[in-house]
């Protein structure tokens, strides 16, 4: 029997190829991350979020099967800001965070992706992270990160909500309010899962009726009654913005979320 032999080159040339082929496993702490992933990793990755839409980041907690995910992951896009402390804090180099130098941070505010801006700079670390893991597919990446840019770059502030003011509930959408230019007078809730007291929430109805605000900005999590109290005391109207993409059927990706919202906020300014 003759043996065949095959020069080194070959067996580079089909492990190149199979190395190639492998997608990227990808963890993100929340969905809007991972949305943002899919948009710049487009095939080349298989991306998962420890937190989906119908669950609270703030609240959340870490199951036996998250840690598997975890650990078989190549590479784990975080938050920061206390967004996602439940994360294993084992100072591994496959954890990177989304913020850099370049992100505008509102009083280490940790919903930041809200600002089109920021969802730019989000976008490519993961473009600059995903080229080091697959160096082979970073004009792949380059090209996808681009495309995401261009229709993020068409979400332009709408005239009708510059100088607008509002009352929030919730802590949620100051990066988004600072990208429309509305004024957010007063968040009631500014501590996350910890209930305001009485007094807080009279002087939020203080200031509705004195300023005469017309809208109050709520988000689809429990707020131990407080904006039914309210709008009882006030007739403001409620306007529920939502914060991570899942949340909602038609809410699956990061433009389509930043879009509902600021469509809600026009509906609530014009009815």
């Amino acid at each position: 029997m003759v043996k065949k032999w095959f020069p080194p080159l070959v067996f580079f040339i089909v492990f190149s190829a199979c190395a190639n082929s492998k997608k990227i496993e990808v963890v993100t702490s929340i969905s809007v991350s991972a949305s943002i992933v899919k948009e710049v990793g487009g095939n080349r990755v298989e991306c998962i979020s420890l937190v989906t839409g119908a669950e609270n980041p703030h609240t959340f907690s870490l199951k036996p099967r998250d840690l598997k995910k975890i650990t078989a992951s190549d590479v784990i896009f975080t938050i920061g800001f206390h967004m996602d402390d439940w994360l294993p804090q084992d100072g591994s180099k496959k954890s990177i965070p989304l913020y850099d130098e370049k992100t505008k941070i509102i009083d280490n505010n940790p919903h930041y992706w809200l600002d089109p801006d920021n969802g730019i700079e989000m976008a490519r670390i993961i473009k600059n992270n995903l080229s080091k893991i697959a160096p082979w597919d970073s004009t792949y990446f380059k090209r996808k990160f681009q495309v995401f840019v261009d229709r993020i770059s068409n979400i332009k502030p709408p005239d009708i909500l510059k100088g607008k003011e509002v009352i929030s509930i919730f802590p949620a959408f100051d990066y988004l309010f600072s990208f429309l230019d509305i004024n957010d007078t007063m968040v009631v809730l500014d501590t996350p899962g910890k209930r305001p007291s009485p007094k807080r929430i009279i002087d939020a109805i203080n200031l509705i009726k004195k300023e005469n605000i017309e809208v109050i900005i709520t988000a689809p999590f429990s707020d131990y009654g407080i904006t039914e109290t309210i709008v009882k005391e006030t007739g403001a109207k409620v306007v529920t913005l939502i914060p991570l993409t899942g949340l909602e059927e038609n809410i699956n990706d990061y433009i389509s979320l930043l879009r509902e919202d600021i469509s809600r906020l026009e509906d609530g300014f014009i009815n």
